[in-house]
Protein backbone atom coordinates (compact mmCIF):
# COMPACT_ATOMS: atom_id res chain seq x y z
CA UNK A 1 0.00 0.00 0.00
CA UNK A 2 2.74 2.56 0.70
CA UNK A 3 4.37 1.90 -2.79
CA UNK A 4 1.43 2.68 -4.14
CA UNK A 5 0.60 5.98 -2.38
CA UNK A 6 4.09 7.13 -3.21
CA UNK A 7 3.60 6.42 -6.75
CA UNK A 8 0.47 8.73 -6.51
CA UNK A 9 2.15 11.32 -5.06
CA UNK A 10 4.63 11.24 -7.72
CA UNK A 11 8.43 10.32 -7.60
CA UNK A 12 9.71 13.79 -8.49
CA UNK A 13 9.23 16.52 -7.33
CA UNK A 14 9.63 19.29 -10.00
CA UNK A 15 10.66 23.01 -9.14
CA UNK A 16 8.40 24.55 -11.32
CA UNK A 17 5.79 25.28 -8.84
CA UNK A 18 2.86 26.06 -11.74
CA UNK A 19 3.81 23.10 -13.45
CA UNK A 20 3.58 21.19 -10.15
CA UNK A 21 0.18 22.59 -9.23
CA UNK A 22 -1.74 22.15 -12.59
CA UNK A 23 -0.75 18.55 -12.39
CA UNK A 24 -2.28 18.55 -8.57
CA UNK A 25 -5.59 20.19 -9.88
CA UNK A 26 -5.85 17.46 -12.56
CA UNK A 27 -8.56 15.29 -12.00
CA UNK A 28 -7.73 11.50 -11.60
CA UNK A 29 -10.70 9.07 -11.58
CA UNK A 30 -9.10 6.58 -10.03
CA UNK A 31 -7.85 8.69 -6.73
CA UNK A 32 -11.51 7.84 -4.45
CA UNK A 33 -10.95 3.82 -5.35
CA UNK A 34 -7.17 3.99 -4.36
CA UNK A 35 -8.35 6.54 -0.79
CA UNK A 36 -11.14 4.02 -0.29
CA UNK A 37 -8.41 1.08 -0.67
CA UNK A 38 -6.47 3.20 1.66
CA UNK A 39 -8.59 3.39 3.93
CA UNK A 40 -8.89 -0.57 3.94
CA UNK A 41 -5.68 -0.98 4.60
CA UNK A 42 -5.67 1.27 7.13
CA UNK A 43 -8.82 -0.68 8.79
CA UNK A 44 -6.72 -4.22 8.34
CA UNK A 45 -3.02 -3.04 10.09
CA UNK A 46 -5.77 -1.55 12.97
CA UNK A 47 -7.31 -4.65 13.16
CA UNK A 48 -3.40 -6.84 13.01
CA UNK A 49 -2.48 -4.38 16.23
CA UNK A 50 -5.30 -5.31 18.23
CA UNK A 51 -5.12 -8.97 17.48
CA UNK A 52 -1.20 -9.15 17.95
CA UNK A 53 -2.03 -7.11 21.44
CA UNK A 54 -4.55 -10.13 22.66
CA UNK A 55 -2.64 -12.93 21.54
CA UNK A 56 0.57 -11.80 23.17
CA UNK A 57 1.13 -8.40 24.48
CA UNK A 58 5.09 -9.13 25.28
CA UNK A 59 5.69 -9.50 21.96
CA UNK A 60 6.19 -5.42 21.50
CA UNK A 61 8.57 -5.63 18.63
CA UNK A 62 5.76 -7.02 16.14
CA UNK A 63 3.07 -4.94 17.61
CA UNK A 64 5.16 -1.39 17.02
CA UNK A 65 6.10 -2.45 13.80
CA UNK A 66 2.55 -2.84 13.15
CA UNK A 67 2.02 0.62 14.75
CA UNK A 68 4.88 2.13 12.44
CA UNK A 69 2.90 0.63 9.22
CA UNK A 70 -0.09 2.19 10.56
CA UNK A 71 1.36 5.72 11.24
CA UNK A 72 3.30 5.42 8.05
CA UNK A 73 0.31 4.48 6.12
CA UNK A 74 -1.90 7.28 7.69
CA UNK A 75 0.58 9.86 7.10
CA UNK A 76 1.05 9.05 3.40
CA UNK A 77 -2.36 8.87 3.23
CA UNK A 78 -3.32 12.01 4.57
CA UNK A 79 -0.78 13.45 2.17
CA UNK A 80 -2.20 12.03 -1.02
CA UNK A 81 -5.59 13.86 -0.06
CA UNK A 82 -4.14 17.32 0.83
CA UNK A 83 -2.02 16.54 -2.54
CA UNK A 84 -4.84 15.68 -4.97
CA UNK A 85 -8.44 15.46 -3.06
CA UNK A 86 -8.23 18.82 -0.77
CA UNK A 87 -6.10 20.91 -3.58
CA UNK A 88 -8.05 20.23 -6.40
CA UNK A 89 -11.62 21.12 -4.41
CA UNK A 90 -10.44 24.33 -2.91
CA UNK A 91 -9.51 25.16 -6.44
CA UNK A 92 -12.79 24.13 -7.77
CA UNK A 93 -14.47 25.98 -5.05
CA UNK A 94 -12.42 29.35 -4.75
CA UNK A 95 -13.38 29.89 -9.04
CA UNK A 96 -16.90 29.14 -7.58
CA UNK A 97 -16.19 31.85 -4.81
CA UNK A 98 -18.05 28.61 -2.33
CA UNK A 99 -16.65 30.35 0.56
CA UNK A 100 -19.06 27.73 2.70
CA UNK A 101 -17.51 25.10 1.13
CA UNK A 102 -14.17 26.11 1.18
CA UNK A 103 -14.72 26.57 5.20
CA UNK A 104 -16.20 22.81 5.35
CA UNK A 105 -12.65 21.89 3.74
CA UNK A 106 -10.66 23.56 5.62
CA UNK A 107 -12.22 21.96 8.85
CA UNK A 108 -12.12 18.43 7.88
CA UNK A 109 -8.23 18.71 6.88
CA UNK A 110 -7.60 20.34 10.27
CA UNK A 111 -9.61 17.00 12.10
CA UNK A 112 -7.49 15.12 10.09
CA UNK A 113 -4.15 17.08 11.33
CA UNK A 114 -5.81 16.53 14.90
CA UNK A 115 -6.40 12.31 13.97
CA UNK A 116 -2.83 12.36 13.21
CA UNK A 117 -1.62 13.93 16.41
CA UNK A 118 -3.34 11.54 17.99
CA UNK A 119 -2.11 8.42 16.31
CA UNK A 120 1.65 10.09 16.75
CA UNK A 121 0.82 10.25 20.66
CA UNK A 122 -0.28 6.30 20.76
CA UNK A 123 3.19 5.74 18.82
CA UNK A 124 4.77 7.39 21.01
CA UNK A 125 3.29 6.27 24.19
CA UNK A 126 3.95 2.97 23.02
CA UNK A 127 7.39 3.27 21.30
CA UNK A 128 9.81 2.14 23.70
CA UNK A 129 9.47 -1.23 26.06
CA UNK A 130 9.49 0.45 29.64
CA UNK A 131 6.78 3.13 28.25
CA UNK A 132 4.94 -0.02 26.66
CA UNK A 133 5.31 -1.95 30.32
CA UNK A 134 4.48 1.17 32.16
CA UNK A 135 0.99 1.76 29.86
CA UNK A 136 0.02 -1.54 28.72
CA UNK A 137 -3.23 -1.45 30.91
CA UNK A 138 -4.54 1.09 28.33
CA UNK A 139 -3.37 0.08 25.44
CA UNK A 140 -6.60 -1.12 23.80
CA UNK A 141 -8.54 1.68 25.57
CA UNK A 142 -5.98 3.94 23.74
CA UNK A 143 -6.50 2.17 20.29
CA UNK A 144 -10.16 2.12 20.24
CA UNK A 145 -9.85 6.00 20.56
CA UNK A 146 -7.83 5.65 17.60
CA UNK A 147 -9.92 3.30 16.05
CA UNK A 148 -12.71 5.57 16.51
CA UNK A 149 -12.02 8.58 15.30
CA UNK A 150 -10.64 7.22 12.35
CA UNK A 151 -13.77 5.35 11.77
CA UNK A 152 -16.00 8.52 12.36
CA UNK A 153 -13.21 10.45 9.64
CA UNK A 154 -13.54 7.49 6.67
CA UNK A 155 -16.98 7.50 7.35
CA UNK A 156 -17.19 11.21 6.52
CA UNK A 157 -14.92 11.36 3.93
CA UNK A 158 -17.23 8.70 1.93
CA UNK A 159 -19.98 10.06 2.71
CA UNK A 160 -19.37 13.68 2.09
CA UNK A 161 -16.27 14.71 1.29
CA UNK A 162 -15.38 12.07 -1.95
CA UNK A 163 -18.72 12.64 -3.99
CA UNK A 164 -17.65 16.13 -3.32
CA UNK A 165 -14.77 15.25 -5.28
CA UNK A 166 -16.60 13.14 -7.91
CA UNK A 167 -18.83 16.35 -8.33
CA UNK A 168 -16.53 18.55 -8.52
CA UNK A 169 -15.07 17.60 -12.06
Amino acid sequence: MIKKIFNRLGKNNKSNKDTDTKKRLKYNEQLIPDLKDAHGSLFTTYLEIEAAFKEDDEKWHKIMDLIQDFESSLKLHVMLENRQLYTYLEHVYEDEHDTEHLEHLRELQQNMGDIMKEVKYFSKKYSDWENYKRNKDSFLDDLTLVGKALTKRVELEEKFIYPMYLEGH
